[in-house]
């Protein structure tokens, strides 16, 4: 009858009490008894397994760092009083859902980074101090292991969308229980691997959320992944082609200096950078060799079939490598060898663009999220935001728009735009940071931000997640945001980010450091 229940004991008589005084009331809309934070140890819950739940009373701050099977993205600290619930759905997707005391009825999901393998702890002090019951997974497997995908494809599937789809079913289910009543809205907020899995969310199961926040998702971590390799590949031919970290940044700083007028401002940014037109050979002090490499990675990738498969990095980003001396990284390991071909000692001497992306966008579909059929999604009158940094050098901000583009050639600017919204941030990174003012709240979901810090006011101006409520629960949608730039805790610099293809453009009077002498302007419009 129930899709789930307690285990027997006067707990689970006094559950069972209230649901039957419930149905003969007859309530329409399902209500369930309000438990403890120690009834939910004794949850039963098809497919999930609760490890612990203990409430947490902060004296005033509850500080916690994750163990050695998560190596990043550990801290978190929390000033609010919550149920710390622990638990494993099917058999290894790891997950935590944290529900404070003072709750706002919504319901969080988290995305996670990277290839995943933790908990992202800051994101849940994210959360759960803004009132939000809030989850987040490993996806299925621990970072400690770094072969994890190697000869277990089920895995993969959890990886690429089982694992957040499964959280979000069944943390509303503990919600329900906790609380006595179901979360009326649930919200997601994911960057990079996080946004991957928020596009997935969308394109998959686009009724698990009533919002969505999917930052830098780029489309394609075969795209991404293949440009390291590109990179070891050119460095192991010609030694002498190889850049340093000084060397990536010099070539980044010649191109804003080469553009950053573009704008009419002068302020170490690119607002658009498909307008600057940059030579890496400019750029002092690199050789020949130095030049061909940087252009081939820095430039789109492009197969022997004359196809494009990945954008090119914007100019004024300064490349990251994770490459490792002597062989292939950890995460072209796992991409191309394990992930794909299932071979540990894959040789990267071997890549061929066209080929390896393409198998692995056939084997590990869930790594392509390209699907622009968002029908179903909008039919919900559910909202989608992403966003990406204008110098983000890992995925390109090219990715974003072209499928933003996509969507609008399939459904029309008005129909897209009623439900979807892209923002390209100027001078921020990756997900977070960069050069001036690119904070409009981002940066809390990976502990980069103090939480409710008074200079920066949480609404739908200033912040992403008070933003995609507005819209689903109040129909405002967003076009623009205040972004910041603090230094000890004070704001020394405000600008506007506008919903693409709009782009920020200074008034030509007053500070250039305040937002409200910048307005938006369609693409095009800010160099005439």
């Amino acid at each position: 009858m129930f899709p789930f229940t307690l285990c027997s004991g006067s707990g689970n008589r006094r559950f069972i009490a209230a649901v039957f005084a419930i149905l003969l009331s007859g309530a329409s809309t399902p209500v369930f008894a309000k438990i403890s934070c120690a009834d939910l140890m004794h949850a039963q819950i098809p497919d999930v397994r609760i490890d612990a739940a203990e409430e947490i009373h902060p004296a005033p701050v509850w500080k916690f760092s994750g163990d050695a099977r998560a190596a990043m993205l550990r801290t978190a600290e929390v000033r609010v009083p919550f149920c710390r619930v622990s638990g494993v759905i099917e058999k290894e997707i790891a997950f935590e859902l944290w529900l404070p005391d003072d709750w706002n009825q919504r319901y969080l999901g988290l995305g996670n980074g990277g290839d995943a393998g933790f908990i992202l702890y800051p994101g849940l002090a994210y959360g759960v101090s803004r009132g939000f019951a809030s989850a987040s997974s490993n996806l299925g497997h621990w970072q400690s292991d770094p072969h994890w995908a190697l000869g277990h494809p089920d895995r993969l599937e959890n990886y690429e969308w089982r694992a957040h789809h499964l959280m979000a079913v069944n943390s509303k289910k503990l919600i329900a229980l906790y609380y006595g009543s179901p979360a009326h809205h649930a919200y997601f907020e994911g960057c990079s691997g996080g946004g991957l899995n928020g596009m997935n969310e969308v394109q998959r199961f686009p009724a698990d959320y009533d919002g969505v926040i999917a930052g830098a998702s780029g489309t394609s971590m075969a795209g991404i992944s293949a440009r390291f390799v590109l990179d070891q590949i050119l460095t192991q031919q010609d030694p002498a082609s190889e850049l340093k970290p000084d060397d990536w940044k010099r070539i980044a700083e010649t191109a804003i200096q080469q553009c950053d007028a573009l704008d009419g401002v002068k302020d170490g940014i690119i607002i658009n950078p498909a307008a600057c037109k940059f030579d890496i050979a400019s750029t002092p002090g690199l050789t020949p060799a130095q030049v061909q490499h940087a252009r081939a990675i820095l430039g789109p990738l492009v197969g022997k079939d004359g196809r494009t498969y990945f954008p090119a990095l914007s100019p004024g980003a300064i490349y990251f490598s994770p490459r490792q001396s002597g062989g292939p990284g950890p995460v072209t390991v796992a991409t191309f060898g394990e992930w794909t071909y299932q071979n540990p000692n894959w040789d990267a001497a071997n890549f061929d663009v066209a080929r390896d992306v393409s198998a692995q966008e056939a084997i590990v579909p869930g790594v392509r999220v390209w699907n622009t059929d968002l029908v179903p999604f909008e039919r919900l009158n559910h909202k989608l935001i992403t966003y990406i940094g204008a110098e983000d050098p890992i995925v390109p901000t090219q990715a974003n728009i072209d499928y933003y583009n996509a969507v609008v050639d399939r459904l029309g600017k008005q129909e897209t735009d009623s439900f979807f919204r892209l923002f390209v941030v100027s001078g921020m990174g990756h997900c977070a940071g960069g050069t001036g003012p690119t904070d409009f709240g981002q940066g809390e979901l990976f502990g980069q931000a103090k939480l409710n810090e008074e200079s920066r006011p949480l609404d739908a101006k200033h912040d992403e997640l008070a933003a995609i409520m507005a819209w689903v629960e109040e129909g405002r949608a967003p076009s623009q945001f205040i972004t910041s730039q603090s230094e000890a805790g004070k704001v020394i610099a405000t600008r506007l980010i506008c919903a693409y293809p709009m782009l920020p453009h200074f008034s030509g009077n007053g500070d250039v450091n305040s937002a409200a002498n910048w307005s938006c302007t369609y693409l095009g419009e800010a160099q005439k």
